[in-house]
This record gives C-alpha cells, sequence and structure tokens, in this order.
C-alpha cells in the first residue's frame, strides 16, 4: 500500500502569490516591519498561521500582531514564531511560520476564502487536488479502499464558495481527473432507493436523470464486490448487458472503461463512476486507478454529507405520509393495504382483520376509523385476554351507576376486539347478542388466526359463526413483515425519525450494516420488533450520530406484539426517580433483561439452565447478570420476581 498520513485541512497552507495583492505587516511594540521598511511577503496562509519570507538579519519578538489586508477586508491576529529557516532560493531571507495564538477565526475563514474565490479554475483545480492528497490516504492496492477524512469536504465547500454547491465543486474535480487519465468520458451511475436500478446523475442539476436502467453487467459485478473493474468492450459484440442498453438507448460509444464503486462514510454503496476511451485505446493502468479511488472516495463522502440532509427529509415525508393515515411502505401489499383502507372507511361496514403480531393491524384499524365519517367520536379497543367471564364481559359492555360502559361511551364511533378468538364461545354467543343490537357503532375485530382458518375450525380455537359472520362483512389479512421486506428501509427511517424526535435527539443516519442485516432478517415480531429494536440502537447509540448494528446478549428482540405504551407491568419507584436522572441506558438494558428471562421462564418456553445458552452467554455471566439486575428491578420497581429469586437462592445455595 502505497500511502501516508498528512497534516489537517486547517494546517494546509494555501499558497499565496505576489499577483494576489494580499497584504502583509508584523507589529511588534506599535512599531511595524512596513514602516522600517523591512520586506515582508506572504507565503502561504491557513486558519491556524502565515508563512512570510522576512530578512535573514531581522529578529522577530517572541509574540507579535500580524495585519492582513486583501481588497477591502483587513484582518489582525496575535501571533508567536514556531518555526524559521534558512531559504535556499532566496540569498538573503529566511522562511517564518507563524501560528496565530489569538484570532478571530471567523474573520480569519472568510478572509481565506475571499481569496480562493477570486482564484482561476486552472489554480482551483490544481489546488483542490493537492489539498485532497495531503489530507488523505492514497491507496493503490485495487483490495483496500481509499480513505479521506470527510471534514476535509466540509472545508473544501466552504472554501470553494464561488461554486454553486458541492455538486458543481464535484464535477470540476472529476473534470480534472478525466483530464489527467486521458479519458474521454465520465459518468456517474447513482443507485435507485430500491438497489435494483441506476440512473446517470447530473451535476449541473445536482440530481440523477429521469432515464433509469437496470443493474446489471459489470455495474452490478461492482456493487456486489466493491472492487474497480478495467476493461474493455468488444467492439463487434458488446458481451456485456448494461452497457448493450446504455449503447442502444443513448448511442454512446465505450471501448476501454474503469469502473470504481461510490461508498458513502455509513459503508453504503450509492453508485458507481466510470470513466471511458482512454487516449490510444489504451487500458486504464494502475496510476490512473489511483486517481479514480480517490475521485470515487472524495464523491462517496459528498454525497454522505448530502445524504444527512436527504435522510432526514425523506423521514419527513414519510411522518407525513403517516400522519395522513397511511400504512409506510413500497411493497404492492402495503400498497393494497392503504387502498383497502381508503375504500372500506368510506362505507358502514364492520372488518375483520387478521394477521400476526406486530403486523399493525390496530393501526389499520384506527386509520379506517380517522378516515371514516365516525372520526367525529372515539374508538375504543377492548383486548379479549382479559375477558375470562360473563362478569368480566358485562363489566366491559354495560354501564352501570359506577362506570359507563364501551357501548355507551363509543355511541357513534367505532369499537375494535382485539384477539377476538380467544373469547370462550360462550362469551362469544353473549356478545354477539350485544353487539346485534347497536347501529349507532361501527365493529371491528382482530385476530392472529386468517378467517378462513377461523371458519374451517382449525385449531384449538372454538367459533361462534354468527359473531364473526356478523365482524367480517369485510375482511382483510396484513402480511408479516418477511413477506414485504421492501417496507423494512422506509420503516426503518420512519422509526429512526420518530424515536430520535421522541426522545429531542438530533436525527441519526442508519449505517449500511444496520440495514443489510435488518433486510435480511426474518422479523418474527414484525413490525413491532423492528421498532423495538430501533429504539434500543438508539438508547445504546445515543451519542453516534450514525446507527451502527450492535449484537448484544441482553437485549433479544421480541417474537410478540407490543402496544405504544406498552410497560413492564410494575409502577415506577417515583421516590427513587425524583432523586435522579431518566434510566440510564445500562440499566434500561438490565431491567430489559431481567423481566425478559422472567417472561420466557414463566411462560415454559425455557428453564433457566437453558437461557444462557439462549443468550449466547457462558452460564456463570448469565447469572452474574440477572444477579445484578435482580437488585436493579428491586431499585427501580420496589419488588423483584419471585421465579428469578428462587433460582438466584437455589444457585447460591448450590455454590
Amino acid at each position: 500500500m502505497a500511502g501516508k498520513y498528512l497534516k489537517k485541512l486547517r494546517q494546509y497552507r494555501i499558497p499565496i502569490k505576489t499577483s494576489d495583492n494580499v497584504i502583509v505587516d508584523i507589529v511588534s511594540e506599535s512599531k511595524s516591519l512596513s514602516s522600517l521598511n523591512v520586506d515582508i511577503e506572504l507565503v502561504n496562509i491557513s486558519s491556524s498561521g502565515v508563512g512570510v519570507y522576512i530578512p535573514s538579519h531581522h529578529i522577530l519578538d517572541e509574540v507579535f500582531d500580524v495585519e492582513l489586508r486583501f481588497q477591502k477586508l483587513s484582518l489582525t491576529g496575535r501571533a508567536h514564531v514556531v518555526r524559521r529557516t534558512k531559504e535556499e532560493t532566496r540569498e538573503f531571507d529566511d522562511y517564518v511560520g507563524v501560528e496565530f495564538v489569538e484570532v478571530d477565526v471567523f474573520l480569519l475563514q472568510n478572509f481565506i476564502h475571499d481569496i480562493v474565490s477570486n482564484m482561476s479554475s486552472r489554480r482551483l483545480k490544481k489546488l483542490m487536488v493537492d489539498m485532497i492528497e495531503n489530507e488523505g490516504r492514497a491507496v493503490i492496492n485495487e483490495n483496500e479502499n481509499l480513505e479521506v477524512s470527510a471534514h476535509i469536504l466540509t472545508e473544501l465547500f466552504h472554501a470553494f464558495e464561488k461554486y454553486n454547491n458541492s455538486y458543481s465543486l464535484m464535477f470540476l474535480f472529476a473534470q480534472e481527473v478525466k483530464r489527467t487519465i486521458s479519458a474521454e468520458k465520465f459518468r456517474f451511475y447513482m443507485f435507485e432507493h430500491d438497489g435494483k436500478d441506476v440512473s446517470i446523475f447530473d451535476f449541473e442539476e445536482g440530481k440523477p436523470s429521469s432515464s433509469v436502467l437496470p443493474i446489471s453487467g459489470n455495474i452490478k459485478d461492482v456493487k456486489d464486490t466493491g472492487k474497480i473493474i478495467r476493461s474493455r468492450l468488444s467492439k463487434k459484440n458488446v458481451d456485456d448487458q448494461f452497457y448493450s442498453l446504455l449503447q442502444t438507448l443513448f448511442d454512446v460509444n465505450i471501448d476501454t472503461f474503469i469502473l470504481a464503486p461510490v461508498i458513502d462514510k455509513s459503508g453504503m454503496t450509492v453508485g458507481v463512476i466510470e470513466f471511458s476511451n482512454k487516449n490510444n485505446h489504451e487500458l486504464f493502468n494502475e496510476k490512473d486507478l489511483y486517481e479514480v479511488s480517490l475521485l470515487s472516495t472524495i464523491i462517496g463522502l459528498n454525497f454522505s454529507l448530502h445524504n444527512d440532509t436527504e435522510n432526514f427529509e425523506y423521514a419527513k415525508k414519510l411522518q407525513e405520509f403517516y400522519d395522513a393515515g397511511h400504512l409506510i411502505g413500497t411493497s404492492e401489499e402495503s400498497r393494497y393495504l392503504n387502498s383497502f383502507i381508503d375504500t372500506t372507511s368510506l362505507t358502514e361496514d364492520n372488518v375483520f382483520i387478521s394477521g400476526e403480531y406486530g403486523v399493525g393491524k390496530k393501526l389499520i384499524a384506527v386509520n379506517m376509523h380517522n378516515k371514516s365519517p365516525r372520526s367525529i367520536h372515539g374508538i375504543g379497543h377492548v383486548n379479549c385476554h382479559d375477558i375470562e367471564t360473563e362478569k368480566d364481559l358485562t363489566r366491559v359492555l354495560s354501564s352501570d351507576g359506577e362506570h359507563t360502559g364501551i357501548l355507551d361511551f363509543y355511541s357513534g364511533g367505532t369499537i375494535v376486539f382485539k384477539d377476538i378468538n380467544f373469547l370462550s364461545v360462550e362469551l362469544q354467543e353473549k356478545l354477539h347478542n350485544e353487539l346485534v343490537l347497536r347501529d349507532d357503532i361501527r365493529f371491528m375485530a382482530t385476530s392472529t388466526q386468517t378467517l378462513e382458518t377461523l371458519e374451517r375450525g382449525v385449531g384449538h380455537d372454538v367459533i361462534y359463526r354468527p359473531l364473526i359472520s356478523f365482524l367480517s362483512t369485510k375482511s382483510v389479512r396484513v402480511p408479516a413483515l418477511r413477506e414485504r421486506k421492501e417496507d423494512i428501509i422506509p420503516l426503518t427511517h420512519f422509526f429512526a425519525y420518530q424515536l430520535c424526535q421522541s426522545s429531542d435527539l438530533a436525527p441519526k443516519n442508519i449505517s449500511a450494516e444496520v440495514l443489510n442485516h435488518f433486510s435480511n432478517y426474518d422479523w418474527p415480531g414484525n413490525i413491532s420488533e423492528l421498532r423495538i429494536a430501533l429504539d434500543r440502537l438508539i438508547i445504546l447509540g445515543r451519542d453516534l450520530k450514525t446507527l451502527v448494528y450492535k449484537r448484544t446478549r441482553v437485549l433479544p428482540l421480541l417474537d410478540r406484539e407490543i402496544d405504544h405504551d406498552f410497560t413492564i407491568g410494575l409502577d415506577l419507584n417515583h421516590d427513587f426517580l425524583d432523586q435522579s436522572d431518566a434510566i440510564s441506558s445500562g440499566d434500561f438494558e438490565e431491567l430489559y433483561f431481567y423481566f425478559y428471562v422472567e417472561e420466557l421462564v414463566g411462560m415454559k418456553h425455557y428453564e433457566f439452565f437453558e437461557l444462557a445458552e439462549h443468550f449466547d452467554m457462558e452460564y456463570d455471566q448469565f447469572y452474574e447478570r440477572l444477579f445484578h439486575a435482580h437488585d436493579k428491578a428491586l431499585t427501580y420497581f420496589g419488588v423483584n420476581s419471585e421465579l428469578v429469586s428462587i433460582y438466584l437462592e437455589d444457585k447460591a445455595a448450590a455454590a
């Protein structure tokens, strides 16, 4: 690997020519060198200091003022000498490196910007390449990635403010690379959001062109492998599917080409750059590879800076879409569900909604209600798991002197019965007899079993057919998230935005690693599990700008539905919380782990000795973590689990 780390951009000294007409003077004890007829020549300038030529015989004080003037701007800063060397090319002068110890940084940056903005395009190109190559680590090996700090781009964009935007700056750099490697054409193929298509990016407009091509051939190979490809196309028979289509549609002729992946700072490949038709029909060489690698890295960082804003705007649009009563997702299934909501909400039909836990059945019911004429009234929810006796059902439905039953409370509105099939058949019959008397309420029901399964009597659920028939004038099945994986990425962006907003955090980017992991996971807990997983990542990475995947042994993903108002089921110890800050992320992990262990054992899914393997932990490590979490539960809630207490006591006694 050929490369080196050099000084930071803030220390990079921009060369100054006499023709730039930047005037410098040094003032010490109220006397300036220019007034003493001491010749000073400004050599370079940066945000940390200046370099000057001064006569070798002249001695500078320990601390002095540097005065700079350019056109109508003037600037003064307190400074000292950090380096003084004999200048070999100038017989009577020394080169003096001067560092500011006190200066208005904002004014200094503006001063530099104005100087740079008056430079010619040719000089700017050379300056830009020098700055980037001095900042970065240049890698020529094809199997290595070239690295450049992200901060250089932000400072470059400020420095070159004469350009409208960073895209025109990138195009300027691309044109310089094209000239350097003797290529005829340059293109940037930008991947669409679906990852299946590509469009040619228009740097003048700052956006992709409207023409879209499927990703195939060498472009697909670069996307899949992340490696640079240098090759030549056969003139007689273009055997590359992508280039064959490109030549047919746009009448382009490509001989030799070099392709490099453009990877943003989160590790996601956002596109491919291409230089084609090297002079004299030559193949692109190793030196060309270095130049193209540098450009692809810079463009990747450039798009990272823009994607921060674009992802935020995209998430805001998703929030607006959600607020308008639409489900988030681009899949055909989501489009059908949104269409079903829109059409069914305008009717008075009762609706049966089926689907696994966590797919969003409750949200669909709420959206249908909110879009219906009944939205001026409320929507109520009944969890059928809580109704075990006729007395329970009567108290839920009917009013008495002490409380208002749900039928009266939501008169004119909508009532949703969650997991209707969990009611005994006797209670289903009684419920049916009550509901058919009320034509002032719209009824909906949800179930993890499909309507067809319940009607066939498959499984352990026994149904009262008249009730199910009454509740299913219209019916819809909500597919599991694994059946509509196209929805995972937009849902991830949406939840990340929503959770950051609710936690008063700045918007977070999502790394390619997280998106890849989420896209390849089956999500047995569906959308609820996805939201909880993101909540966990945000809690663990609240100080990070970009969310990264963390495989943690204490926060397993949940496999059951959890509503937004989910609680552990215990009252917090408010006396303790009043004396401390909010629950820390570490304590949150321990509490989550503790109550999840209790649930798994309580539901007889696992024995304690099996859980260490389930969490991929050593048994002693599992015991120690559970022991500490046991104390945390007592601290926060004033009680802890009897099951866990017995286990810990038995383990201690056996030790």
